[in-house]
């Protein structure tokens, strides 16, 4: 008797801080595919959360040890706590699933899922408090199992992660299985007298100036006239490659369409078609092709996953603060979803300012340099009015997919961007040493139709918008967007392309030219590579399943 009671004194709580870290480990093995970011990756994107995570942990068991006066009570409690803490998002996503199209609603007041999430975590609390706290016995078993319990979890997700392809990074041949073969025949560079710094900046989501005039009803004739001012020349008919900003910037960065192959595996990891476009965009032929040149690669990263590092840049700057695309999926799966606005508005709104202010001082950089800049906007949400400000009233920053019918604020925020783009041509052009190569182009357009057709459809869905109404919003505007209207591929499809080329712009470029042969473009008569034009397609995807495109370049020619 006294041995057992010795032991149950020695038995160690570690269950808390196994359980305070497990989650973070978690989302990084089961989001590997994502998540190809940087050799450091370990040390800037997970050591800070669980810092943040075992301080959480342990402050709760203080706080628990000090009412109740036992550590195995509190520490009991603590990792209740955490499990309900970090499995909120995921729970709530598997309401919402089986909740369907349906809400509760009495009189105003919609229930959705994070309402009855909420309730229910608030109720198990209260309940498993209340039981451990009179528990008289079975506590040492208990503490025993959730032990070994917290220890085989955060050995199988180590495990996923040291083999799931982060650790070393990305092999840099990968890119070659990515790209089809006809891509790869570029010959060697010769002496270039002149290499003059390219800009290569995508602003995400801005429609072309038919869909401007004939979606939204504005003009955008005074923007445009002033780029021709300075040189630009703006393809009218330009279309994406594709309609997701992956599958779009993996394929205009190798001057070439994506191509999975017979080996694309979705079951395996590294060759799921998201690590493919991923590798696609790491190792991509434009930038590793410059370097090979003796081009300096400046990287403006953006918050977003698919743009957050590159493995090639001699200079990265980090536009916003302190979150990245891991931080925003580790929030979006704890209780702290239900306050994400208040992370990210900030965040997104300093990137932009961050991106266009280092795009002017770029030229400072002394020697031939690319800059790649992709600038989340004026892709919603919509953080910035007419003249930069918080729009008044808006509190919305959910991607719902019911965001895209405030056409309105679109366009003030596109028109905040148009100053912005403005003022930063000015002062590249006015600062650069000699003249040079300026891309400013979207990866996809806009996709207000669908939302609007559906406004107009059932108004009421639109009476007291919550956060269970946009996501009821979304699940009718999913099964519109697996059979698309020709309206819907237009406007998705239309996008700005406009190049500033010295001294050849018009013989260059066509109005029909699309990104896949921006570069090829470029690398042919600027530098004498064996790059020619390929076809121009365009490639479409539902949003649910952006990786399963078809061409659909046949059903937009009705527009020309």
């Amino acid at each position: 008797m006294t041995t057992v009671k010795k032991n149950m004194k020695r038995l160690f709580i570690l269950h808390p801080v196994l359980f305070a870290v497990y989650p973070i480990f978690f989302i990084l093995a089961y989001n590997v595919e994502q998540l190809y970011l940087a050799d450091d990756f370990f040390l800037s994107y997970i050591l800070i959360p669980i810092i943040i995570s075992l301080c959480m942990a342990f402050a709760l068991w203080l706080l628990l040890f000090l009412i109740i006066k036992d550590a195995r009570k509190a520490g009991l409690i603590t990792s209740f706590f955490l499990m309900q803490f970090f499995s909120y998002g995921h729970l709530h996503n598997i309401v919402d699933q089986k909740m369907g199209t349906f809400v509760f609603e009495a009189g105003n007041l919609i229930i959705g899922p994070h309402k009855i999430v909420f309730s229910l975590f608030f109720l198990s609390t209260i309940i498993v408090f209340y039981f451990t706290v009179r528990a008289k016995r079975g506590l040492y078993a208990l503490t025993k199992g959730l032990n070994l319990a917290g220890i085989i979890l955060v050995c199988v997700t180590l495990f996923g992660i040291l083999t799931g392809g982060i650790v070393g990074g990305v092999p840099a041949d990968d890119a070659a299985k990515t790209v089809s073969p006809a891509a790869a025949h570029a010959t060697k560079a010769g002496a270039v007298k002149k290499m003059p710094d390219i800009y290569y900046i995508i602003l995400d989501a801005y429609a072309g100036s038919n869909v401007l005039r004939e979606v939204y009803g504005y003009d955008n004739s005074g923007f445009e006239e002033y780029l021709r001012e300075k040189g630009f020349y703006i393809a009218r008919d330009s279309r994406s490659n594709y309609t997701t900003t992956t599958l779009s910037l993996a394929s205009s960065l190798n001057m070439d369409y994506v191509d999975f192959g017979a080996d694309a595996d979705r079951g395996s990891v590294l060759n799921r078609p998201a690590s493919i476009v991923y590798r696609m965009h790491m190792n991509n032929k434009v930038m590793r092709g410059l370097k090979d040149m003796g081009y300096k690669i400046v990287y403006l990263a953006s918050s977003y996953g698919f743009t957050q590092h590159c493995k090639y840049a001699d200079i990265e700057y980090h536009c916003g603060s302190w979150l990245n695309e891991f931080y925003i999926m580790l929030i979006k799966t704890t209780m702290l979803v239900r306050f994400k606005r208040y992370f990210l508005v900030e965040n997104d709104r300093k990137a932009v300012q961050d991106a266009f202010c280092l795009l002017s001082e770029a030229p400072a950089i002394k020697g031939p340099k690319f800059v790649f800049a992709h600038i989340v906007k004026p892709h919603p949400p919509y953080l910035f009015d007419r003249e930069g400000n918080i729009p008044e009233g808006e509190t919305v920053v959910e991607m719902y997919g019911g965001v895209w019918g405030q056409r309105d604020k679109y366009i003030d925020q596109l028109i905040f961007i148009n100053k912005k783009v403005m003022s930063m041509v000015d002062d590249i052009l006015r600062n650069s040493a000699s003249e040079p190569i300026i891309i400013i182009q979207a990866d996809h357009g806009t996709a207000s139709t669908a939302v609007c057709d559906l406004i107009n459809e059932q108004p009421r869905l639109w009476e007291g918008l919550s956060g269970a109404k946009s996501m009821l919003i979304s699940k009718k505007l999913d099964s519109i967007y697996r059979d698309p209207t020709y309206a819907i591929l237009d406007e998705r499809t239309s996008i700005l392309n406009a190049y500033h080329l010295p001294g050849r712009a018009d013989e260059l470029i066509y109005d029909k030219i699309t990104p896949v042969n921006t570069f090829r473009v470029i690398f042919k008569h600027y530098f004498n590579l064996d790059y020619e034009l390929i076809e121009d397609k365009t490639y479409y995807s539902p949003p649910q399943d952006p990786y399963n495109f078809s061409d659909v370049t046949d059903r937009l020619q009705t527009r020309w």
